[in-house]
């Protein structure tokens, strides 16, 4: 199976004041107080529990408003400061789209918050040359997803330390972009179908080393594992990208890697996935090869993209 993506506090209501519980009424000069701490232990307690569901949320950025959704599993305490999972759709689709990957049933068990923001028009501004925005002017979306990161933080508890971001094909890409341009912000990134833009080896400047997952198929139509020319999507030229050997040779440099690994086959996979992981590096660096492999987020008994996904982002530093 594939999946193709797109106070005024009111105390019981009563109005008795703290000068009448404490006994100090002027009828009754002589009464002792009564000691803060039984009053105290009298009031109703504090549910410190953390909404839990979908909560809303957006931003305005550079004049342009943003829009994000949150899912916040259940369980969670308002003081706890929760892992942040961002999930960009592809072009054309929408946060909502990413949802039936099953991040949400992951992060419910594990205390994680997932966000899922919107790209203005379908579409993510990744930096690819060549690239014409979908609808109107192109818009900066690194500036978005700091501000999302910011907000989720403030207004959620979201953990600054553990924010990490998949995608997927113009997502990946926007990933892609992020880890080399947020990378002192991010923990982990998991890029599926998406490599870099053309010229990545100049474009991409990591401030540190940074973990990062690649899941991609050597026949993908869409956008070329070999690098090229994107496919056209809405009659709009896609720009070019760079071939996933060259981006994962910008991260074995960045990531302080030693070598490659041989390929290990992932055992009892159609198409079959191979996996290359970098040697002796200081952040872990894994490509899922998939042989054959179509522009897909691929989901098969012996290899689950959400799976493999979700087990790198936990992998906390």
């Amino acid at each position: 199976m594939t999946l193709h993506l797109g106070e005024d506090a009111h105390w019981f209501g009563s109005t008795t004041t703290l000068d009448s519980i404490a006994g100090a009424s002027s009828s009754s000069a002589d009464a002792a107080p009564v000691p803060l701490e039984y009053l105290f232990a009298s009031m109703p307690p504090i549910d410190s529990t953390r909404f839990a569901g979908d909560r809303p949320m957006s931003a305005t950025v550079n004049s342009v408003v943003r829009q994000w959704t949150v899912f916040i599993p259940t369980g969670t305490n308002v003081g706890d400061k929760l892992p942040l999972l961002i999930v960009l759709h592809g072009v054309g689709g929408k946060g909502s789209g990413m949802r039936r990957l099953g991040f949400d049933r992951l992060a419910q068990a594990a205390g994680v918050l997932v966000a899922y923001p919107d790209a203005i028009g379908g579409s993510w501004n990744d930096g690819r040359p060549g690239m014409e925005p979908i609808t109107g002017a192109p818009v900066d979306d690194i500036a978005f997803l700091r501000e999302l990161i910011a907000h989720t933080v403030a207004e959620l508890g979201a953990d600054p330390g553990h924010v990490s971001i998949a995608g997927f094909s113009n997502g990946a890409l926007m990933a892609s972009r992020a880890a080399c341009e947020m990378t002192d912000q991010l923990e982990a990134v998991v890029l599926v179908s998406g490599s870099g833009p053309r010229g990545v080896a100049e474009r991409c400047k990591p401030s540190r080393p940074l973990r990062l997952m690649v899941v991609f198929g050597t026949a993908d139509a869409v956008v070329p594992y070999e690098g090229g020319q994107v496919a056209p999507y809405a009659g709009k030229s896609r720009g070019q990208v760079a071939a996933v050997r060259e981006l994962l040779d910008v991260w074995r440099t960045a990531n302080g890697c030693s070598g490659t690994n041989p390929a290990q086959d992932v055992a009892g996979t159609t198409p079959r996935v191979s996996a290359l992981r970098g040697l002796g590096c200081r952040a872990e660096l894994v490509h899922f090869r998939v042989a054959g492999g179509g522009h897909e987020w691929i989901t098969t008994p012996a290899f689950d993209t959400t799976t493999e996904a979700w087990r790198f982002v936990s992998a906390r530093n």
